[in-house]
């Protein structure tokens, strides 16, 4: 008797129950112990929405009491809008809580960064200092900047707008020197006397930083 060419098909695993066969045993399981199995899964989705919650809570505070102890060092360093700090007096301040300031850096929330670094580089830039910087780039950029304080403290805004234009395209996104970069923008505005390059810049501005800057507005002031 001839044997058969037909190989043999050897099934090593099972066919996959059907969605028929899961629901038969899933109704034939104890009633009590399918109840746990979903309290359980409610309970892990509910612990996760509060894990959650109280971290966005414990951020939240960290922003609030970071920008409070922030305000406060500003207020001590720079005076009140009533009774602000000039000459002498301002430069000495800075360079007494100046090194206050540097040492928030160690436990700024990451949303407040940029602001804390352009703070810092302004009273740099008052008490001619080198300015602080995350990367190279944004070195370049700040010595750009401080180049153009500087010539405008000369009294040459021309000069100090030179210093500012290879910066005009990066300047309306989030930079720890786009708030800086702005202010040294309306006091040239300012220096030349300039009111349509000043509302031409303030829009810029307005549409990169909605939530606008007090240094900002109280520029815009005196200019318009």
């Amino acid at each position: 008797m001839a044997k058969s060419n037909i190989p043999k098909i050897i099934q090593v695993q099972k066919p996959a129950p059907s969605l028929d066969h899961f629901q038969k045993s899933l109704f034939k399981e104890d009633p009590s112990k399918v109840f746990k199995k979903i309290l359980w899964a409610v309970g892990i989705f509910v612990a996760l929405l509060l894990v959650t919650y109280f971290i966005r809570q414990a951020r939240g505070k960290a922003v609030l009491a970071f920008q409070a102890q922030l305000s406060a060092l500003r207020i001590e360093a720079l005076g009140t809008e009533f009774e602000p700090k000039k000459g002498e007096a301002l430069t000495q301040s800075l360079a007494r809580h100046l090194p206050q300031a540097e040492a928030l850096l160690s436990q700024v929330p990451s949303s407040q960064r940029n602001g804390l670094i352009n703070l810092i580089n302004n009273w740099r830039l008052v008490l001619s200092l080198p300015p602080l910087a995350d990367t190279p780039s944004s070195l370049q950029t700040w010595e750009r900047i401080q180049q153009a304080n500087q010539a405008l403290l000369l009294g040459q805004p021309q000069e100090a707008q030179a210093f500012l234009k290879p910066l005009e395209s990066e300047a309306d996104t989030p930079s720890s020197w786009a708030q800086a970069y702005w202010e040294i923008q309306l006091m040239i505005d300012q220096a030349q006397g300039d009111a349509v390059s000043a509302r031409k810049h303030l829009d810029l501005y307005h549409q990169a930083f909605p939530e606008g800057n007090e240094v900002l507005k109280k520029l815009r002031r005196s200019i318009l």
